[in-house]
């Protein structure tokens, strides 16, 4: 609905999403996914991290009667992944996380530019839920009391037909016809 919050889920590692990419990469840097990144781990080491499951959140969310308009993972499709709502809206990101060390790593390494990035990867947010304004900072709790960092990152708004999903810090938009598969 028209004004309601987006609440994001932190996530540090690739997920599933992308990895194509990133055996492409691999194939170009010097010692494969052997190559170390800068915090002193292997690019192959990174894309191993397990993905996160948020189930626990979800039921978070059920036991604390907190009501979830809408949830999705932001894998296949990156941030993309949140115009999979049939209804259109413009979710406008006001609120980004910082970028973990191995899609820094993906984007130093490249070349792959920042849009190509965030409408791949997850790019440090694994999953995005939608609540009304009133519900959010308690939807944020109910993640972090079972563990998750999370964050009102954005807001919902009606723009006509519309379909779009802006990351406003990062100057990306990413409208209907991107979320064509390629």
């Amino acid at each position: 609905h028209d004004g309601d919050a987006i609440v994001l889920l932190a996530s540090s590692g690739v997920h599933t999403n992308g990895l194509t990419l990133c055996r492409a990469l691999a194939q170009r840097l010097p010692d494969g996914y052997r190559t170390t990144m800068p915090g002193g781990r292997s690019f192959g080491e990174a894309l191993l991290d397990p993905s996160v499951i948020y189930v626990r959140f979800i039921a978070a969310c059920q036991d604390n009667g907190i009501p979830l308009r809408y949830a999705i993972h932001l894998t296949g499709h990156g941030w993309r992944k949140l115009m999979r709502l049939v209804e259109p809206f413009v979710y406008v990101i006001d609120r980004l996380p910082e970028t973990p060390e191995v899609f820094q790593f993906l984007l130093a390494s490249g070349p792959i530019e920042p849009r190509e990035a965030y409408a791949t990867f997850n790019m440090g947010c694994g999953f995005a839920v939608i609540v009304r304004p009133d519900d959010a900072e308690r939807c944020v709790q109910a993640a972090g009391a079972c563990g998750y960092r999370a964050w009102v990152g954005g807001r919902v708004r009606k723009d006509k037909d519309r379909k779009a999903v802006e990351l406003r810090p990062l100057g990306l938009t990413f409208e209907t016809e991107t979320l064509q598969v390629r």
